[in-house]
């Protein structure tokens, strides 16, 4: 009885896959005779456009054969080939194949069936100037394709939504994709986007993903949004991130800065927040004006008169030390813990500059 040499059934096995590359178990046979030769066989299931498991499972029997070169090798192939191939499109961010970007782009330029895939991978990738044909991407896609649209937009945000802007307020008038849009609008220093997000924050829609892009752009134009923000949340973290911009806009322009900050005296926000942004201003020391700082150190609540330690020991003029001694005795156990670290940064000559909000 003849018996086929395993070298004809390797030859054999490429043979089917090759007629028929989506054949799941085939790929699996291949899978276990682990020869090499069957590679190219794997490589033209892995481009193969349906279904994307046939793909997934060609990926897996490349990287079992071959090992992560042979993968990476069979990626850059059916890139430049094959149109449909999401799996390879994803691989290809995962591996980190940067040669890979030219045709990642190609696919979202012309829209093919894999191009989300590939707008994922450009971002994985780092790919910034991919961001314009992304945008396009975007512009061309149907709004009821909303979950798709939520993709292109985070990917806009990791590349960089400048290109974008015209999209992204489109994105605005649709109800799926609106805070999404906001956020990457966050991100544009276009006349228009900083408008409506300004606005946004006035309006009491305050996030994270709203404030921290404002606040690292150094910006005096929008110094007014962030004492806002700094005036009116209850959260630490957004107050923390605010007055970090507002430092930053000081040193691009100090007086507009101090411009803003004079008229908190005027303001109805929790006097904690108030404390804190006194402490934090860029007026002369020897001019520093105490009033509201010796006010907050009488209030009731002691997270007030605590701040107001804080932040008399960051001026650290003799007379505001002079306002801190007068709380020795204050009833609050954190009042007097706040007091003691201030006399002993005082007696040092540290104050720094970060102090955070109570």
């Amino acid at each position: 009885m003849w018996t086929p040499s395993r070298q004809e059934v390797v030859r054999r096995l490429a043979e089917l896959l090759t007629e028929k590359p989506q054949d799941y178990r085939r790929m699996t046979a291949v899978e276990r005779l682990g020869d090499r030769s069957c590679l190219p066989a794997l490589t033209k299931s892995l481009g193969w456009p349906n279904p994307l498991q046939s793909q997934t499972r060609a990926s897996d029997a490349i990287l079992a054969i071959g090992g992560e070169e042979a993968l990476r090798t069979a990626v850059l192939e059916v890139l430049h080939s094959e149109p449909a191939a999401k799996r390879a499109a994803y691989l290809a961010g995962r591996l980190r194949l940067t040669e890979a970007v030219p045709d990642l782009i190609t696919m979202v330029r012309v829209g093919r069936p894999a191009a989300v895939a590939a707008a994922t991978s450009l971002a994985s990738l780092g790919a910034t100037e991919a961001a314009p044909d992304i945008a396009r991407l975007l512009r061309r896609m149907d709004p009821k394709y909303w979950s798709t649209r939520q993709s292109l937009i985070r990917v806009l945000i990791q590349l960089g939504p400048e290109p974008a802007v015209a999209e992204l307020l489109d994105a605005l008038g649709h109800v799926q994709t609106r805070d999404l849009a906001m956020d990457a609008l966050a991100r544009c220093r276009d006349p228009r986007a900083t408008e409506l997000v300004v606005s946004a924050l006035f309006h009491g829609v305050i996030r994270m993903e709203l404030v921290r892009p404002l606040a690292e752009r150094g910006d005096p134009g929008v110094v007014g949004a962030l004492v806002h923000v700094v005036n009116t949340t209850p959260d630490a973290a957004l107050r923390r991130m605010a007055t970090r911009g507002i430092h930053n806009a000081a040193g691009v322009d100090q007086a507009a800065v101090d411009e803003h900050l004079n008229s908190l005296g005027y303001t109805r926000g929790p006097r904690t927040a108030l404390a804190w942004l006194e402490g934090h201003r860029r007026t002369p020391r020897e001019r520093y004006p105490l009033s509201v700082l010796a006010g907050a150190s009488k209030e009731v609540e002691e997270q007030v008169r605590a701040q107001a330690v804080k932040s008399l020991a960051l001026i650290g003029t003799p007379d505001a030390f002079e306002i801190i001694r007068r709380l020795a005795d204050d009833p609050s156990r954190h009042v007097r813990a706040c007091l003691a670290g201030a006399l002993r940064e005082g007696r040092t000559g540290h104050t720094g500059p970060e102090t955070a909000i109570s």
